[in-house]
């Protein structure tokens, strides 16, 4: 605790992971941090996220206060701990990730999340994208994260799977956002929907 924390009555903050890279002052001279740290904080990261998925790997329900309700709450844990993923994916480090006596293999957790998430059909569809939804913004960090685990998370996918995903990204057009980096997020959409050959709407670039 810090002496603020404890002059204050504050709660005692858990304990974190300490990173074992060693710091390079020379390289990076404020923080010491090199990309070693950043890829031991990554495998920090997502190796909590794995404890919390959902059985059909389409929710990642990250323990704390609810800011969407819960379906939106879970597609934003896969959405985002998924960024992280991807890069790595991308990078072609290995995917599989240990938490504890057991390990799951995440090009997996997300490429079967993602199909179940856009099927309608399953009890763990992410549900339909409205006017101002927080779906939007959860969309376009999907789409990124195709686009940069392409090989990955993209190709392995049938026709009919890739048509799926692409029309459930694509439910954004259209969709009414407020006035600020939200219009961006349509774009990302439909550049990425471009990029992989899929209809995409160019009224919205």
């Amino acid at each position: 605790r810090s002496l603020a924390d404890q002059a204050l009555g504050r709660p005692t903050q858990p304990d974190y992971p300490t990173l074992s890279s060693p710091a390079d002052y020379g390289l990076s001279p404020y923080a010491g941090w090199t990309r070693q740290h950043w890829d031991e904080l990554a495998s920090v990261i997502l190796s909590g996220v794995s404890s919390f998925f959902s059985p059909g790997r389409a929710r990642v329900r990250i323990p704390g206060h609810s800011a969407h309700g819960l379906q939106t709450d879970c597609l934003e844990g896969f959405a985002r701990s998924l960024t992280i993923a991807a890069a790595r994916f991308a990078r072609g480090d290995d995917s599989e990730i240990y938490e504890g006596p057991s390990s799951a293999d995440l090009i997996d957790c997300y490429r079967t999340g993602l199909l179940n998430g856009t099927d309608p059909t399953h009890k763990e569809y992410w549900g339909n994208i409205s006017d101002y939804d927080q779906r939007i913004v959860e969309a376009a960090e999907l789409s990124w994260c195709l686009y940069v685990a392409r090989e990955y998370l993209w190709d392995p996918l049938s026709s009919a799977e890739k048509d799926r995903v692409a029309s459930w990204l694509a439910q954004v057009n259209g969709k009414k956002t407020v006035l600020n980096n939200w219009k961006l997020f349509k774009v990302i959409v439909n550049a990425v929907l471009r990029t992989l050959g899929q209809p995409h709407s160019e009224q919205e670039f």
